[in-house]
């Protein structure tokens, strides 16, 4: 027509719109082909149908006498048609490329279209992100950008060197949403009016207690009123079958989970080449690592494949802790106002069933496993193995489900000559990125930290010092930008017996003392040391130094006659042919050890040594972590340790499909798909970084594939309503397109369906308040002394309902 129409886009806001096809009619003289049965071609293309075909008074029908045939009147059905050369009207609609006439965040306004006719618009829109306003250590504003999501964006992960002050919500219509997420300094006056106002509240939470006991020991309704704020399966009947998920306020589908393993075995991080940061070449003397004489073996090396697991389980009937994980990433399904609940009961997490394959190195050729604990438990197997030619032995232990809890376990071998290994299994929700840089790098403890046993503290101890007579070297990385760590250059200047290795450890200062805990561990056979030449010691993986900060690397031995080169002021050095007239390495200081806990400074001397760092070349590297057959899957999630020590760090997980559409993930983002997929997918991992600083992407990288239940039923606990003549019942419910509620209420051994009465809608966005009740003026069900409230939600992957706040009154 003539006028215009405004469409209402699906997927705002409107970032650029490409192309806008309306529908077009049009009359339109033709002349008929020379011969009978022509096809006729049309002016315009994109013809979408015919509306009339005349000459003078004659009407053709269509499909007797003429069809449509790519932008043609077709004549050869043989029906009545024109005379050939002869000419007729045809009057038709197509397609055409409009200019829009004024477009909106939402609104596309067109006009030049027929009025009925179809409209096609292709357009992009914008994704939301939410970003990251950080501080960085030199106290310069960081603005770090999230990775854009068509729903459910989440920030970036912070550098563990940056102080986060607010998230930034972007949506691109208006003014971006500010949260400020940063951590406060209060002045000490508004920490003692807190300090005050909290021991009021703690009186007032004693008196509410005595007051609220009785709560626990009554029946779930109290004066006729039942209600269930749907946190935790506490208030529903264990004894009828029901498949619901209650979890943060809401009532949902359940999601069944089915855990994939993915690479990678080590740590990732960009391609790196190593180069000089730090250097003492000057030596002038020999220095005995092992000085005092401790014979004491190094303890043997053990490693545990896997040894984290990210994901644990509770013991319950329902699904609702594992769909928790799922539905905390949609905060639209999830209640979030403020409610005083009274919930003193939790679950606890234990380590699922898996098999943890161990490997020991270290042991006497034909030397056989003695005692194999897990988290102080015996797991020997029987029959007893036996070390190899090389001293390695390899088996498996099984973890039994519902057996230990969840945290950090101590696995720890003994050989029949007393020799040791230990290491450390995590299975956990939470990682820390120092803890599992331990796990990954760390397979030789001499004195393992006892409160690793029982999991959830950090290490504590000597971490590895226990027997050990060692020497230290601190150093500092020069002002600027931290750097990683890839190699300890020193120079041997003795070797005593070469089966006897040495151990090189980097660790943090406190006050210019080397503390308990081991950042690093490299372990180097003395067989192939050149006397006198540099010697390399790698680092397992790069290993992340902050500028300005103090760390050191020691070295151990139970050999008494390895040494090492060292440099002393008023020495000469004969290589360099020069005396050391000032102190060889002024930043640090050589440090010597009884007993690696007690520190002697020798302010005069320094060893020889140089430490090497990575650099980084390409700043982006895309590795494959393994295919994955999805099976019926509606969700995902991808947990990952990572490390990511400056801004410019990151790293994105993309999931491959067989077309070649790409998923992108940052780990712990819920992906909500609105269709079932069952194909084989390929789980990639992108890291960014710089020249000097890359992300690390840490073993044991989990895909969680869920599915979802089309159907899920709650049923509550009974509840008294002797002499009820009315059961309202209401709740707040989210019910998308596609979705349904079935509320009932048990009458003896039958359920009566309760009709919806009445909704009010809610401010959240799709939230309505329901109240169902059977219409008083209807005949009404004798409900006898007790009732149970049953809720049935139907639904699927692109109509997901969720329920909240149920409450039921007897009047």
């Amino acid at each position: 027509g003539s006028g215009t129409a405004t469409l209402a886009l699906r997927f705002p806001p409107l970032a650029n719109l490409v192309q806008a096809l309306v529908t077009k009619e049009t009359t339109e003289a033709v002349t008929h082909g020379p011969s009978v049965g022509a096809m006729d071609l049309l002016s315009n293309d994109s013809v979408t149908a015919l509306v009339e075909v005349r000459q003078g008074v004659t009407v053709y029908t269509a499909g007797t006498d003429y069809t449509l045939n790519a932008d043609r009147v077709d004549w050869t059905p043989g029906g009545a048609e024109p005379a050939p050369g002869s000419s007729y009207q045809v009057t038709y609609r197509f397609r055409d490329a409009v200019a829009p006439v004024s477009t909106t965040d939402s609104t596309v306004t067109l006009a030049g279209g027929v009025t009925g006719g179809e409209v096609l618009l292709t357009y992009d829109y914008k994704l939301p992100r939410t970003d990251l306003i950080c501080l960085d250590p030199d106290g310069r504003g960081v603005y770090i950008e999230g990775l854009s999501s068509r729903s459910r964006p989440v920030p970036p992960a912070a550098p563990a060197t940056h102080l986060p002050l607010a998230e930034v919500h972007n949506t691109w219509v208006g003014a971006p949403r500010i949260v400020n997420s940063g951590v406060r300094a209060y002045p000490f006056t508004s920490i003692d009016r807190m300090y005050k106002r909290l021991v009021d509240v703690l009186d007032l939470v004693a008196l509410e207690r005595l007051r609220r006991d009785i709560d626990s020991r009554e029946p779930v309704a109290k004066r006729g009123v039942f209600v269930d704020p749907f946190m935790n399966d506490r208030w529903r009947d264990a004894g009828i079958g029901q498949d619901a998920a209650l979890f943060g306020g809401s009532c949902q589908l359940a999601i069944d989970p089915t855990l994939h393993r993915l690479g990678p075995a080590r740590p990732l991080l960009l391609d790196w080449t190593s180069e000089p940061v730090i250097a003492q070449p000057l030596a002038t003397t020999c220095r005995l690592i092992n000085p005092y004489s401790n014979f004491t073996p190094l303890p043997a090396a053990l490693e545990l494949d896997p040894a984290v697991d990210l994901w644990v389980e509770t013991r319950t009937e329902w699904l609702s802790p594992s769909t928790a994980v799922f539905g905390a990433g949609n905060q639209a399904r999830t209640t979030s106002t403020t409610e005083v609940v009274d919930d003193r009961e939790e679950l606890a997490e234990f380590l699922r069933a898996i098999n943890v394959a161990f490997t020991v190195r270290g042991f006497g050729a034909g030397e056989t496993l003695d005692e194999l604990t897990f988290d102080g438990v015996d797991v020997t197997p029987a029959p007893a193995l036996v070390a190899d030619a090389a001293g390695e032995i390899s088996g498996t232990i099984a973890i039994a489900a519902e057996t230990y809890p969840a945290g950090r376990k101590l696995v720890r071998a003994v050989g029949a000559s007393g020799t040791e290994a230990s290491a450390l299994f995590v299975g956990q929700g939470r990682i820390e990125v120092t803890v599992m840089r331990q796990i990954t790098t760390v397979t030789r403890w001499s004195d393992p930290p006892a409160s690793s046993v029982t999991g959830g503290t950090e290490p504590t101890g000597d971490g590895g010092g226990s027997g050990a007579d060692p020497l230290a070297q601190t150093f500092t990385l020069p002002a600027g930008q931290g750097r990683h760590l890839a190699a300890v250059v020193v120079r041997v200047c003795a070797v005593g017996d070469p089966t006897s290795p040495i151990l090189v450890e980097v660790r943090p200062c406190s006050q210019g003392l080397p503390t308990a805990e081991i950042l690093s561990q490299a372990y180097v056979e003395m067989s192939g040391v050149v006397i006198g030449q540099p010697t390399v010691v790698p680092l397992p993986e790069p290993l992340w130094l902050s500028a300005g900060r103090e760390y050191c690397f020691i070295i151990k031995s139970d050999d008494a006659e390895h040494a090492i080169s060292a440099a002393a002021i008023g020495a000469f050095d004969a290589a360099a042919q020069a005396w050391v007239a000032a102190q060889p390495y002024p930043v640090g200081v050589l440090l010597s050890s009884s007993n690696a806990s007690t520190w002697t400074a020798h302010q005069d001397e320094d060893l020889t040594f140089e430490l090497r760092a990575a650099r980084f070349a390409p700043t982006t590297k895309r590795i494959s972590l393994g295919q994955v057959d999805l099976v019926d899957c509606t969700d995902l999630i991808i947990r990952a340790v990572t490390d990511l020590p400056t801004a410019e760090c990151s790293v994105v997980f993309e999931i491959e499909r067989p077309g070649g559409a790409i998923w992108r993930m940052v780990p712990d983002q819920v992906l909500e798909l609105t269709e079932r997929v069952t194909e084989t997918v390929v789980v990639y991992a992108v890291l960014r970084g710089t020249e000097t600083a890359s992300p690390t992407l840490f073993p044991g990288v989990q895909l969680i594939a869920g599915s979802l239940r089309d159907t899920a039923t709650y049923v509550s606990r009974a509840f008294p309503v002797a002499g009820a003549e009315r059961i309202p019942v209401r709740l707040k419910a989210l019910l998308p397109a596609g979705s349904g509620l079935t509320v009932e209420l048990q009458r003896g051994g039958a359920w009566e369906t309760i009709p919806l009465v009445e909704t009010e809608i809610l401010e959240a966005g799709g939230w309505v308040d329901r109240s169902h009740q059977i219409d008083p003026l209807d005949p009404q069900p004798a409900w006898g002394a007790e009732t149970r409230v049953r809720l049935t939600l139907t639904g699927s992957p692109a109509a997901r309902p969720a329920l909240a706040d149920l409450r039921v009154a007897t009047i």
